[in-house]
């Protein structure tokens, strides 16, 4: 449950309660492992502003930017009690033909323990890319990255719009 405002239909901040439940058991390997049930509750915070432009989901220009904090709580009914924070933030220069994509993301647990279902990952497309999905975890996160594209030819409206 959130309450909070938008900012025209560039950002947001919304607050609330957040309640869930994780399940965790072994998929692959040894089956006498344990199975894990937890119970996740926390105050969430967050606060977004959106203005890239661009299609296929790669920008040619604008600006993002997101900040979320997550403290769960044994009170609010949570099993395991943990703080996280995380900001992204990514700027894009383009003129149609070339695009320059810069992009940070900055996380850390607040001096606490967050549980491995909730942890910081790197890994996979657009994050280094030569490892496997979400293939480091960690208890912080610094990333950053830049991404340069050029259009390479217009495609006849049959077959899309660039390559």
């Amino acid at each position: 449950v959130d309450i909070g405002g938008e900012f025209g239909n560039a950002g947001e901040w919304p607050i609330g309660l957040l309640y869930g439940h994780v399940v965790t058991q072994p998929r692959i390997g040894d089956g006498t492992l344990p199975i894990y049930r937890y119970r996740v509750s926390g105050s969430r915070v967050r606060f977004g502003i959106d203005t890239l432009e661009g299609d296929a989901g790669f920008p040619t220009s604008g600006s993002y930017l997101k900040l979320t904090g997550f403290l769960a709580r044994g009170r609010l009914g949570s099993d395991i009690s943990y703080d996280k924070a995380d900001i992204v933030g990514v700027r894009a220069f383009g003129n149609g033909e070339h695009t320059l994509i810069l992009s940070a993301e900055i996380g850390t647990s607040l001096n606490t323990n967050i549980p491995l279902y909730d942890q910081f990952t790197l890994g996979g497309f657009l994050s280094l890319a030569g490892l496997r999905q979400q293939q480091l975890r960690g208890q912080k996160l610094l990333s950053a990255r830049a991404v340069y594209l050029n259009r390479l030819a217009i495609l006849p409206s049959v077959l899309g719009k660039g390559l």
